[in-house]
C-alpha cells in the first residue's frame, strides 16, 4: 500500500527536502496522531483509505532516508501521480507529462512497485473498453515501470488474451470434430466475434512485449480458418478472418504463410461470388453437361447417332458463346471438352462411325481450353485419322461411303506380281493371289444389276453379230461376232456406270477398284489386275 508521509504530515508545501528536518517531522507527527485520536473512527482518511496510527508510523519512518524523502516530496507536489499511486485514479493520464526525475533509475525502482499494480489494472480495464486514445496514453507511462516489474504490469492483458486464445482453440477443435455450435448457417457470426475479442487497432498499440502473444493470436485464427475451410466450406468467412490476421502487427517468418493463405481463400471466394452472380449462365451450361452425358449413355446403349443428331449437338454446344463466357466458366469449358471427347470415343467404339467421331473431336478442339489439354485432343484426332486411313473402305463401304460393309458382299479380284523376267530366253515368272474388297449389301445389289446389263449387252452383241455374219457371208461370221460382242460389251460397260451413277455410288469397274485404299496399296507394291506375259 502506498502512503506518502509528506502528505499525511501536511508538509507538501515545503520548498525542499532540507527544510523537512527531524524536528519538523516530530511536530507534524504529534499533530497527526492527535487528530487520529480525536477522530470518531480512530483513523486518518487518506484518499478514501482509513489509515491507523501504525500505518502512519511505518510510512513516516521512511523519511529517515534522504533520497526517499526527496522522492516523496516530488510526489506530494505531483498530485495526480501521487493519487494514482494511492487509488489508481486515471485522471493522471489526461495530463501526464515526462519529468527529468523519471530518468533516474533510483526513482523508477522506488515508484515502480507502487505504480505497476495500478497501471496493470488501468491498462486491463481500458483494453477491455477498447478506448484507443486512453490506452495509448497509459502505455506512454511505462517509463515509470522497471524492467523487473514488466511481467506484473502486463499480466492482466496477457491473461485476457490467453483466455481468448484458448477459447478460439476450443472453437476450432469443436468445428473439426463437428461438435460446434457453429454451422454453415451461422458461421458468419464468428467473424464479428473474432474482431471483438481481438480488435486489431487495440492490439497493435501493445508494445513488443506482446509480440509472441500476437503471433499466437494470428496462428489460432489461421487454424480456425483452416477448420472452417475444411468442414464448413465458407470462403467469405475464411477471407474475412485472414484479412483480420493480416491487420495485426506480425513480425517473423509466419506472415508470408498468412499472406499466402489469404490469397488462396480470396481467389476462391472471388470465384464463388462470380458463380453466385452468374448462376443463370452456369445453370444453362450445367444442363448442356447433363444432356451430353445422356447422349453418351444412349450411344453406349446402342442408339444411333445420325446427321440430325450431330446438327442438334452443334446447336446444343454453341462454341462461340461458350468461348466468350467469363473466366469462371473455365472448369465448365474443360468439362464440356472432355465430354465431347468421350462422345467421340463412344461413337467410334459403339457405332464404328469414324467420320462422325472425327467431326465430334473437331468440335471439342474448337473450345478455348488449356493448351496441354488441347494437345491431348489433337493427339486423339491424329489417332482417329490414322484409324480412318486404316479402316477406310473396310468398316464403311467404299462405294457408297455410308453403309457398314458386309462380309458376304465383298468383291474378290485376282491380282498378279511379276517376280522374274528374262529376254533370252523370253521367260516371265509371277505370283498371284486374291484381294478382297469390302462392300455393303446395297452396293452389291446395285453392282449386280449393272453387271447383268453388261452381260446382257455382251450376249446380245454376240448373237446379233453372229446373225449378221451368217446373213452376209460365212467367212465374215467371226468378224461380225467379235465386233458385235465388242459393241455389246462397250454398251454394257456404259450402262453399268449409269446404274451406279444413278444410285450415287461408285461403280465396280477395274478403274474404280484400282482407287480403293486396299488395292492402291497393292498396286503401289507392284501388283496388277493383268497377268504378266513373256
Amino acid at each position: 500500500m502506498y502512503i506518502n508521509p509528506i502528505e499525511i504530515l501536511g508538509l507538501g508545501a515545503s520548498v525542499d527536502a532540507m527544510s523537512i528536518d527531524n524536528e519538523t517531522i516530530k511536530k507534524a507527527k504529534r499533530k497527526l496522531f492527535a487528530d487520529i485520536e480525536l477522530s470518531d473512527s480512530g483513523t486518518f482518511n487518506y484518499y478514501g483509505l482509513q489509515l491507523s496510527k501504525g500505518n502512519c508510523e511505518q510510512s513516516i519512518d521512511e523519511l529517515t532516508n534522504e533520497t526517499t524523502k526527496e522522492f516523496y516530496l516530488f510526489l506530494a507536489n505531483n498530485k495526480q501521480l501521487n493519487e494514482f499511486l494511492v487509488n489508481g485514479n486515471i485522471e493522471l493520464f489526461n495530463s501526464f507529462k515526462q519529468e527529468s526525475i523519471y530518468k533516474l533509475k533510483e526513482f523508477i525502482d522506488f515508484v515502480s512497485p507502487y505504480y505497476t499494480p495500478k497501471f496493470d489494472k488501468a491498462l486491463s480495464e481500458t483494453f477491455d473498453k477498447g478506448n484507443i486514445k486512453v490506452l495509448s496514453t497509459i502505455l506512454n507511462t511505462t517509463v515509470l515501470i522497471s524492467l523487473s516489474d514488466l511481467n506484473n504490469a502486463y499480466k492482466g492483458v496477457v491473461k485476457k488474451l490467453d483466455d481468448r486464445i484458448i477459447e478460439v482453440r476450443k472453437i476450432t477443435k469443436d468445428i473439426n470434430e463437428e461438435q460446434s455450435e457453429y454451422s454453415e448457417k451461422n458461421i458468419i457470426k464468428i467473424v464479428s466475434r473474432i474482431e471483438k475479442e481481438f480488435p486489431y487497432k487495440t492490439i497493435n498499440l501493445l508494445p513488443n512485449y506482446f509480440q509472441s502473444q500476437i503471433l499466437k493470436i494470428a496462428e489460432e485464427i489461421n487454424y480456425l480458418n483452416l477448420a472452417i475451410w475444411d468442414k464448413l466450406d465458407n470462403p467469405q468467412v475464411c477471407e474475412d478472418l485472414l484479412s483480420h490476421v493480416l491487420k495485426l502487427n506480425i513480425d517473423g517468418l509466419n506472415k508470408p504463410t498468412f499472406q499466402k493463405n489469404y490469397e488462396i481463400v480470396r481467389e476462391r471466394n472471388q470465384k464463388r461470388i462470380e458463380l453466385e452472380n452468374n448462376a443463370p449462365l452456369i445453370k444453362k451450361w450445367a444442363s448442356v453437361i447433363v444432356e451430353l452425358k445422356e447422349l453418351i449413355a444412349n450411344i453406349d446403349a446402342g442408339n444411333k447417332f445420325n446427321e440430325a443428331k450431330f446438327h442438334e449437338l452443334n446447336n446444343l454446344v454453341n462454341i462461340i458463346e461458350l468461348n466468350n463466357s467469363p473466366i469462371y466458366l473455365d472448369e465448365i469449358r474443360l468439362q464440356i471438352g472432355y465430354l465431347l471427347r468421350g462422345l467421340s470415343i463412344s461413337i467410334w467404339n459403339k457405332l464404328e462411325d469414324i467420320k462422325t467421331s472425327i467431326q465430334v473431336i473437331d468440335l471439342a478442339l474448337k473450345i478455348k481450353i488449356d493448351k496441354d489439354i488441347n494437345q491431348k485432343f489433337l493427339k486423339d484426332k491424329a489417332d482417329l485419322l490414322e484409324l480412318e486411313k486404316k479402316y477406310e473402305g473396310i468398316i464403311i463401304c467404299y462405294f457408297c461411303g455410308k453403309n457398314k460393309t458386309d462380309e458376304k458382299s465383298k468383291i474378290t479380284k485376282e491380282i498378279y506380281l511379276e517376280t522374274y523376267r528374262s529376254i533370252f530366253p523370253r521367260e516371265v515368272r509371277f505370283s498371284h493371289t486374291e484381294v478382297y474388297i469390302p462392300r455393303c449389301q446395297n452396293c452389291k445389289d446395285i453392282h449386280q444389276k449393272g453387271d447383268n446389263f453388261n452381260a446382257g449387252y455382251l450376249l446380245g452383241g454376240i448373237i446379233l453379230g453372229t446373225i449378221i455374219g451368217y446373213a452376209i457371208e460365212d467367212s465374215a461370221t467371226l468378224a461380225f461376232t467379235i465386233g458385235g460382242g465388242l459393241i455389246g460389251w462397250l454398251l454394257g460397260k456404259y450402262q453399268r456406270k449409269e446404274v451406279s451413277s444413278n444410285n450415287n455410288i461408285k461403280d465396280n469397274s477395274d478403274n474404280t477398284l484400282r482407287k480403293h485404299p486396299i488395292v492402291k496399296e497393292k498396286i503401289r507394291n507392284g501388283w496388277t489386275f493383268s497377268k504378266p506375259t513373256a
